[in-house]
């Protein structure tokens, strides 16, 4: 941990017309964190040791949020911000949905309410329709649903009614040509999503596929005002 405080207050040095911010080794969900240090027994566990699961993820959310806190410190930002907070929990997903009610939802509210009095968004992939009924219980601004093949955004806006961003996955686009791009930007513009994006990486160059991304970006020339 410390090296990466010396390594921030170096670069910091380095660079003093930016402002470099500290985030350690980041941080997970409750959820995720939990799969993390458990493994796939923990999925068995809130079926064999529901209480002992519970207590388990109360207490490694409240490590998360004294981290995250920590975090804030360092960074000159209050503990508890007035403005907003996100979550990034994916392996809640492994969840069943009726099980949500009492491994998923208090955790997640435990921890915005330890770190924020404003906003509160969301970053889960792979959660299922039958899932997104239990969002309102979070009181979310914000839902990321990313990558997730069970999801359309017809069904969920059936299932929930958190404004959502849509994400083109980083997969598909480097087999699309322009048109299907086009197309694909047209189809969720005219769903009334704000917020569309997409993802690229290491893939991305190494198959020489960055012509992808900048026809994604024409495809909204048509969209500016």
């Amino acid at each position: 941990f410390q090296h990466y405080v010396e390594l921030c207050d170096y670069l910091q040095e380095q660079f003093p017309e930016q402002k470099v911010s500290f985030s350690g080794l980041g941080s997970q969900g409750p959820l995720t964190s939990a799969v993390l240090m458990r493994g796939q027994d923990f999925i068995f566990d809130v079926y064999d040791y529901p209480e002992k699961a519970q207590e388990f993820l109360q207490l490694l959310t409240d490590s998360i949020i004294d981290f995250r806190r920590l975090t804030n410190r360092i960074n000159g930002a209050p503990e508890v911000s007035a403005q907003s907070v996100g979550l990034a929990d994916d392996f809640a997903s492994l969840i069943t949905p009726d099980m949500w009610p009492d491994f998923v939802v208090p955790c997640w509210n435990q921890y915005y309410e330890g770190l924020t009095t404003g906003r509160r968004s969301l970053h889960c992939e792979n959660l299922s329709p039958t899932h997104l009924k239990h969002l309102k219980s979070v009181n979310l601004c914000h839902f990321q649903p990313s990558v997730s093949d069970l999801l359309t955004i017809e069904n969920v806006k059936a299932n929930t009614d958190i404004p959502f961003d849509w994400l083109l996955y980083a997969f598909r686009i480097t087999q699309m040509n322009d048109q299907e791009i086009q197309d694909w930007v047209d189809y969720t513009v005219q769903a009334g999503i704000t917020l569309i994006r997409t993802q690229f990486g290491q893939f991305t160059v190494v198959a020489k596929k960055l012509d992808r991304i900048k026809a994604f970006y024409k495809a909204f020339e048509k969209y500016k005002v």
